[in-house]
């Protein structure tokens, strides 16, 4: 089989390092993904089993990595996008299995369990300083609060390690094309986050 999904998604942030602003403190909280594509081909163990590879390319905007400098860094390096590949972006690379517990009918519904590497984008709106350079030609919101401030955007990457579970349902178009909504609840290591994917597209069978 051979699959194509379009999707988003969103996440939680226990915390982090933003990619541009490692300085800024992150809270806790729920953070977008935006959108991806996910590609997923593989076998059918049986009817009702499958086991494949999947790719997914997450779209985000380049990022100048030569100007950050967060330690660490792992599999890939922090500076690497999309595994190396030079998408503007970030990736995932994993292995799937599905089981079709409904393997029959005019929809057919699926488990699934999974893990692999790369890593998940989750955007971020920051508040900065108004006195801060960042802010030239944004914005300044008035504060009676506290000092002005404006708005900045960011992200935090993680991964590069991550298992997951869902499922998904399959509607029979034709004897070989399916189409298919698909999700996927992700846990991420050793920079944590918990990202839920949701996506539909197509499934070949051949």
């Amino acid at each position: 089989f051979v699959s194509l999904y379009v999707g988003t998604g969103v996440g939680f942030l226990p915390g982090g390092n933003p990619t541009a602003n490692p300085e800024t403190d992150v809270d806790p909280g729920f953070a977008p993904t935006i959108a991806h594509v996910l590609f997923d081909f593989g076998v059918r163990i049986t009817d009702a089993a499958q086991l494949g590879i999947y790719f997914r390319w997450q779209f985000a905007p380049s990022q100048d990595f030569a100007d950050i400098t967060l330690e660490g860094g792992g599999f890939p390096g922090t500076d690497e996008e999309c595994l190396g590949l030079g998408l503007a972006g970030d990736c995932l690379l994993g292995l799937k299995y599905k089981w079709f517990f409904k393997a029959d009918g005019p929809v057919r519904a699926y488990s699934s369990i999974g893990t692999g590497v790369g890593r998940v984008r989750n955007w971020l709106q920051l508040r900065e300083n108004a006195s801060s350079s960042l802010c030239d030609g944004r914005e300044v919101i008035d504060n009676t609060e506290g000092p002005d401030y404006c708005y900045i955007r960011d992200t935090v990457r993680a991964g590069w390690f991550h298992a997951g579970i869902g499922g998904g349902v399959a509607i029979p178009l034709t004897d070989f094309l399916d189409f298919q909504a698909d999700t996927y609840l992700m846990f991420h290591l050793p920079d944590t986050s918990i990202n839920l994917d949701l996506a539909a597209g197509f499934n070949f069978r051949f």
